[in-house]
């Protein structure tokens, strides 16, 4: 009977701390819907509500850093009982933390909970997702080219376009807003909320899903004139990937409106679109078939003659493609990677300058990749 009485009250237990995670969560959430608010007022709010989702609130406290600056609700000394949670917008980097302030009974293997590092992680990724979408509200906000058409399209954007069978009304419509983007900047982030989509007119980018163990998934590299973001079109309201710059890159920001209202009117270009979609979907299916049926070194050959081919036109893959964006094309760690094409370094089939890789032996390469 005392072994049941005490199973009931841990359970108990357990489940007054997932409601304050609960709680916790949905007044996050309620904090984070207001844009109104200039975003320090927003992270001294969140300190505020974070430490009432943890075991010991009355000597729990919480801080923010972002961009080298800390906020939180009210001074305390840091203690080393702290847990964080890191995020990143735009290559600035920033951090959820907290603090019990004083010395806590150990029940458990440690002082914080696995669930709460799991609500801390949700928080950091949530206010991630916040400052984003802040960002790019600024950027269409600051933009000249919001409330007219872009006068700046080139004869080839509007070509391109056009062989789209788009009017020339709705090619205005799609050219209001050109962003720019420097290298390893972030263009649409992986859960935040989605209003737009993206024609990439230049540059290079590359989408990936992203993991929590910093082993993210490359599954594909965009060239200039493609889409991005089209899968939001229709789907769920957040970007479903990530995509960042490989080299600095030029897009043009469309409204999902937008695009959605000139897909149902223009069967034409609804039937370009589709085109589109199926034949990536078919490159995808292609690409996760190779990683699931080949061993290492078929898939680091693959990438490679992939670049190779269809991304850069040459023997030789330039120096914006990391040796850890191949391994994250080949679903494979960046050791391994690294391993496998010095080895072929080694057998002369491929060669490497500072950066760059140049395809010595093609052939050989080729078969190398239909290995299983």
């Amino acid at each position: 009977m005392k072994d049941d009485r005490f199973e009931i009250q841990a359970a108990l237990n357990s489940l007054n701390e997932r409601a304050k995670e609960l709680n916790c969560l949905y007044e996050v959430d309620e904090i984070l819907k207001d844009y109104s608010a200039r975003v320090e007022e927003i992270f001294v709010r969140l300190c505020k509500a974070i430490p009432k989702g943890w075991q010991h609130v009355d000597i729990c406290r919480a801080l923010i850093v972002f961009d080298g600056n800390e906020y939180t609700a009210s001074e305390f000394k840091k203690t080393e009982l702290r847990q964080s949670a890191s995020f990143e917008c735009s290559s600035v980097k920033g951090e959820v933390k907290v603090y019990y302030v004083k010395p806590v009974r150990q029940e458990h293997r440690t002082i914080f909970l696995p669930e709460e590092q799991k609500l801390l992680n949700t928080i950091a990724g949530k206010l991630q997702q916040h400052i984003e979408y802040r960002i790019m509200k600024d950027i269409i906000a600051r933009h000249p080219g919001t409330k007219k058409a872009n006068e700046n399209v080139t004869e080839d954007e509007t070509e391109y376009l056009k062989s789209l069978s788009l009017t020339r009304e709705q090619i205005e419509l799609f050219t209001r807003l050109r962003l720019n983007f420097r290298k390893n900047e972030t263009i649409c982030k992986q859960g935040a909320l989605t209003n737009h989509v993206f024609f990439q007119t230049s540059g290079l980018t590359k989408a990936y899903l992203e993991s929590p163990h910093d082993s993210n998934f490359i599954f594909k590299v965009v060239r200039s004139y493609d889409f991005i973001g089209l899968s939001s079109l229709f789907g769920e309201n957040t970007y479903q990937f990530t995509v960042s710059a490989l080299q600095n890159t030029s897009v043009y920001l469309i409204e999902k409106d937008v695009f959605r209202q000139v897909f149902l009117s223009n069967q034409e270009f609804a039937l370009h679109i589709m085109k589109w979609y199926s034949q990536n979907y078919e490159k995808l299916l292609v690409k996760i078939s190779g990683i699931s049926s080949k061993q290492s070194l078929g898939r680091i050959a693959e990438v490679l003659l992939h670049l190779s081919e269809n991304v850069f036109m040459s023997n030789v893959i330039e120096s914006c493609i990391s040796r850890k964006d191949i391994a994250e094309m080949a679903g494979l760690s960046t050791e391994s990677a690294v391993r496998i094409m010095s080895d072929l370094k080694a057998d002369n089939i491929i060669k490497t300058n500072k950066s760059e890789i140049e395809i010595v032996n093609p052939a050989v390469l080729q078969k190398l990749s239909q290995s299983v």
